[in-house]
């Protein structure tokens, strides 16, 4: 009961403590892990939480949260650490995700048309809009088209889309395109936001 109220609130630290407090406590298979991964995320060490996830994916646990780490590759700047994970992919059909990495693959091979390709393929597997427009724009900018990303950026700051994914590609994009106002102007406005 105590650990119900404490999960519906996303108090994972302290769910996970008495968890360890009270061995009797039985937990379903895989319920520690995502109580751990939880808790991990809640504490700030986005770090950890990327290696927890890929280790107990690789086990066969928390599958459902590929999807979670997708967005810590992104805000930790490790996509190209999905490659390692990619056969995890494969051989749990977790389909969105693994498009998703392909899309990556031919994005630095300067396969820029296949790569979107595959991108339209993985919403279709059930990635996200707002998921789909982020890693787009950060595949674009990787393949040399910055002009592409400053007009999705403005796409996705009307969508809502944290700016903590938004802003670093702008400003990139810009400094790319030798807008050097532009980017100071960007760099601005996200320290306002942030």
């Amino acid at each position: 009961m105590m650990m119900d109220r404490l999960e519906g609130a996303h108090q994972y630290n302290d769910a996970l403590l008495f968890v360890e407090q009270h061995p009797a406590i039985d937990l379903n298979d895989g319920e520690y892990e995502e109580l751990y991964f939880n808790s991990l995320v809640e504490s700030h060490k986005e770090r950890e939480a990327f290696d927890y996830l890929c280790e107990q994916i690789g086990k066969g646990f928390l599958r459902d949260q590929h999807l979670q780490l997708l967005d810590l590759a992104l805000s930790l700047d490790r996509v190209d650490d999905l490659l390692l994970v990619k056969h995890l992919f494969e051989l749990y059909e977790i389909r969105g995700a693994l498009l998703l990495v392909n899309a990556y693959e031919q994005m630095t091979k300067k396969d820029v048309k296949r790569g979107l390709e595959l991108i339209e393929q993985a919403k279709g597997a059930g990635l996200s809009e707002d998921t789909a427009l982020v890693f787009t724009a950060r595949f674009l900018l990787m393949s040399g088209f910055p002009k592409r990303v400053v007009g999705l950026s403005e796409k996705m700051l009307k969508r809502n889309i944290p700016a903590r994914y938004i802003y670093p590609l702008l400003i990139q994009a810009y400094r790319d395109l030798g807008k050097e106002a532009e980017a100071k102007k960007a760099e601005k406005a996200y320290a306002w936001v942030m």
